[in-house]
């Protein structure tokens, strides 16, 4: 799989900073690439254990899972790969680990005191007798993608695609045994918790060694330098993330909200659908570029453009056949795949791929920003996406739309948004003439 998806990316690479990102991308992508095909193996067995119903209750758990780790490490875990010396990012990394750590409890304290009235208030009355579960994923994911950051530091991109490949497979062994033995939804809950949170023994069998050296390295000096240092991170990145994850979250809690579970799941298996795609080739993307442009640093901006201009010609090339297969096969390979009571996901899938495609475009680059430290800038770019993002579902409300009338305002506002946040921050790096 490693073979055959580099020797496709080799014929787009380019040269320099360009075939540096590629060929990174190309390992992280083997690997997400392989965990994405056991997930879509297991998908048919998953669709026919659990119901619609069981969908809706992950959809609306994992909205909250994402919400909640948005303020796990503040932020500051995007500075990981900026500091020169590893002896300094490792500061950096006790600095994170104790924020998890203090987040964790207090969400604790929080939900075991306040769960029911918090859940009920935001309408998640499902998933009430599972905050325990909400608090394991918050930690485990927190910790794992701290990991997972440092290893993309020491350039460790294998170690980060085989752990993906591990997390697929507890994920997916998970969600069909304990359905199998009838432990429904919970069995789907798990899953998304060790989808997110596996593969945490594997980094530290590989990375201890290096923390126990530079264990006697970290002062709070350091810490609290660094502290002060990246403060623009949960003043600005902090708010701005959670207004990108709530955006993206808008549809599941207003789908709950409006249209009740069935149609939540159908929302949801199509929204996992379309993540595939997103993860395999996006997220691999952005993660070898942003660690490309770190190293640039941020006085070399040219650089960094004509690098993001390479980039977005090759990303445009390969997402043509992806985008292209979503839009007008969904719904017949939806019930081919797992099920005739999965056709509504089908075409709920064909509307939101038009908006998937800028979506994909755009993911990278907004790590420029931090790399420039315009934590400003990012935050009203996602400001903007939640008021665009809110609009649809207003109208919806006032209107009464139905479902696909909804998701088609959705998914223009949504386009517009991807393509006008793509462009501001070419706008910023672009040479000045």
């Amino acid at each position: 799989m490693h073979r055959i998806i580099k020797n496709i990316f080799n014929k787009v690479l380019g040269e320099g900073s360009t075939k540096n990102v590629f060929k990174n991308m190309s390992i992280l992508a083997s690997g997400t690439g392989i965990a994405k095909i056991i997930g879509l193996a297991a998908m048919p067995f998953i669709t026919r254990i659990y119901t619609p119903e069981h969908f809706g209750i992950l959809a609306v758990f994992t909205a909250a899972l994402v919400i909640l780790l948005v303020f796990a490490d503040m932020r500051y875990i995007v500075a990981l790969l900026l500091p020169k010396s590893d002896e300094l990012a490792f500061n950096l990394f006790i600095l994170i680990l104790s924020l998890i750590g203090l987040i964790t409890l207090f969400c604790t304290i929080i939900l075991l005191f306040y769960g029911e009235l918090i859940f009920a208030f935001f309408n998640m009355v499902e998933i009430t007798s599972y905050w325990w579960l909400l608090i394991l994923g918050l930690a485990g994911a927190s910790i794992f993608e701290l990991l997972s950051q440092w290893a993309i530091r020491k350039k460790s991109f294998d170690v980060v695609a085989k752990t993906s490949v591990w997390q697929s497979v507890f994920s997916a062994s998970a969600k069909i045994g304990l359905g199998l033995f009838g432990l429904k939804p919970i069995g789907l809950l798990i899953g998304v918790v060790l989808k997110k949170a596996g593969g945490i023994l594997a980094f530290l069998k590989i990375f201890l060694k290096d923390f126990r050296n530079y264990w006697y390295k970290v002062t709070f000096k350091k810490i609290f330098f660094l502290l002060r240092y990246y403060k623009e991170l949960p003043m600005y990145s902090l708010p701005s993330q959670f207004l990108l994850i709530v955006a993206g979250k808008i549809p599941v809690l207003y789908f709950a909200f409006q249209f009740g579970s069935n149609t939540t799941g159908q929302l949801g298996l199509a929204m996992t659908v379309i993540g595939i795609p997103i993860g395999l080739l996006g997220r691999s993307t952005g993660q070898a570029f942003y660690s490309e442009i770190a190293r640039i640093g941020k006085d070399n901006s040219e650089k960094i453009y004509n690098l993001s201009i390479n980039i977005l010609k090759r990303l445009a090339i390969v997402s043509i056949l992806p985008c292209t297969i979503l839009l007008f096969g969904s719904p017949f390979l939806f019930q081919l795949i797992f099920g005739s009571e999965w056709y509504q996901a089908g075409l709920i899938t064909s509307i939101l791929t038009i908006y998937l495609f800028f979506q994909f475009l755009s993911l990278p680059f907004i790590n420029i920003l931090n790399v420039l430290n315009l934590q400003n800038i990012y935050f009203k770019i996602n400001l903007s996406k939640i008021l665009l993002a809110t609009i649809p579902f207003t109208l919806s409300y006032f209107f009464e739309y139905e479902i696909y009338s909804t998701l088609i305002l959705y998914t223009i506002f949504m386009s517009i948004y991807y393509t006008y946040s793509s462009y501001a921050i070419f706008s910023i790096i672009k040479p000045k003439q």
